[in-house]
């Protein structure tokens, strides 16, 4: 007789199957065990932590006999099933020891890396149906049913990752010409995640492609709004530029790829940022911090700082400088508001920067990594051997700018703050203080 196949799943309800069927479904507490330990299979999970996740930090005194109870029905069920997995008890844990493959969690993260691969391999077919096999491991949200830190932490990371793909898949068939049915999902995908702008700009693209340019206009209307309304931001500089070939009624975008065997991927041509908000036309003085600036062009790799209290001229003596210094970067200007110390905010998030960044330099929103270590790592790839104007404004300490920082030398940077920012100063930052100045009426 052939042997059973077992599953362990998380793709949706936490449960083991065999063959197929699910076949050991459990209460709260026991479905909580068996997703902690399948957050990490064939190592030890400590009893302790165990008990601190399961009862989040205030565990019964019963809790080790109520863990050995849990341990020991789940010990049971696998040896029923078969399949070869296993709990093992350790000093101090529990060890699930079980085939990778055997858990959808694996195969779902390592079919996601295999499209990536066959996309940087040119290959976007093989890429579109290995995402899609990922993709229908999926029976809803990652762990449904359990809500434990750490589980928590790990679904929130999958449910952005099955996006991702998501995403991936949708804009390669569009950009390949593999499909001519991805308006109604991205309809559906975009109402369920109405502020994830890439799924807008693929609807917006798909829609153009079957010739429907009115509603893709409409769709981008309504993003703008939705934006505007929940978030106070325009939409991302890959939409705009979307939209903006759409309105001058680009050709390329009424057509549909043709499907090849094999298709050569280029790597798009990078935009030239010039994000610098619009200059006070009627600036004076201030010559004696002009002059210090206009000595840092002369020292490549510096940071600028200008602090003083708020009010006094900081952010409109910086742009002023900046458009003065404008064609001395060739490489274009990249500029954030930080917003340090606006009372009507929370300071923005490194991640938001960094991410609004990658949008100016053209990376596509599924391109974009979803850790901040990730994304800065990019951020100064794309930055290397560049040489761009960036200004962070308004920042509220150093641990906000440290991430932001490009890693080569050819750009410069000018921060405007309060404070004295010396934890940058110590790396090198050249403070030019404003804080000395007066402001008079009717001056900048």
């Amino acid at each position: 007789m052939p042997s059973s196949t077992v599953e362990f799943r998380a793709l949706g309800p936490v449960e083991i199957a065999r063959d197929g069927r699910p076949e050991a479904v459990y209460p709260a507490k026991p479905r909580t065990l068996l997703a902690l330990l399948l957050l990490d299979v064939n190592r030890m999970a400590e009893r302790d932590w165990l008990i601190d996740q399961m009862w989040t930090g205030n565990p019964p005194e019963s809790a080790q006999a109520t863990l050995r109870a849990y341990t020991y029905r789940l010990r049971k069920d696998l040896d029923r099933l078969g399949g070869g997995a296993a709990l093992r008890g350790r000093t101090g844990g529990y060890l699930l020891e079980v085939e990778p493959a055997a858990v959808d969690v694996h195969r779902f993260e390592a079919l996601a890396a295999a499209g990536r691969r066959a996309l940087r391999d040119g290959k976007p077919s093989d890429a579109t149906e290995t995402f899609q096999k990922g993709l229908i491991l999926w029976q809803g949200a990652a762990f449904a049913g359990v809500d434990v830190p750490a589980v928590r932490d790990k679904a929130r990371r999958l449910d952005e990752l099955r996006l991702e793909v998501t995403e991936q898949r949708l804009n390669t068939l569009l950009e390949s010409g593999l499909t001519d049915d991805t308006a109604g999902e991205l309809e559906a995908l975009t109402a369920t995640h109405p502020l994830r702008e890439g799924l807008w700009r693929l609807l917006m693209l798909s829609l153009c492609q079957e010739g429907r340019q009115a509603e893709a206009l409409a769709a981008y209307q309504r993003l703008y709004r939705l934006l505007d309304d929940e978030l106070g931001v325009r939409p991302s500089a890959p939409v705009e530029r979307l939209h903006h070939r759409i309105l001058v009624g680009d050709p390329q975008l009424h057509h549909r790829p043709a499907a090849a065997t094999a298709i050569e991927i280029r790597p798009p041509a990078r935009p030239v940022p010039r994000q610098l908000p619009v200059a006070n036309t009627h600036f004076t003085g201030r010559e004696t911090q002009l002059a210090e600036l206009d000595g840092l062009l002369d020292r490549p790799g510096t940071i600028g700082v200008l602090t003083g209290t708020g009010g006094i001229g900081k952010t409109t003596l910086a742009i002023h400088w900046a458009h003065r210094a404008a064609d001395r970067f060739p490489d274009g200007h990249l500029y954030t508001d930080l917003r340090g110390f606006d009372p009507g905010g929370d300071p923005v998030a490194p991640e938001a920067a960094v991410r609004s960044f990658l949008d100016a330099l053209g990376v596509p929103p599924a391109d974009v990594p979803t850790s901040l270590e990730t994304q800065t790592a990019l951020y100064r790839s794309l930055t290397a051997d560049k040489r761009l104007l960036l200004i962070l404004d308004n920042a509220r300490d150093a641990a906000q700018v440290r991430p932001l920082l490009p890693g080569s030398p050819g750009t410069l940077v000018l921060v405007t703050g309060r404070r004295q920012l010396s934890g940058l100063i110590a790396q090198g930052a050249q403070p030019s203080s404003a804080r000395s100045i007066p402001v008079k009426p009717g001056a900048s």
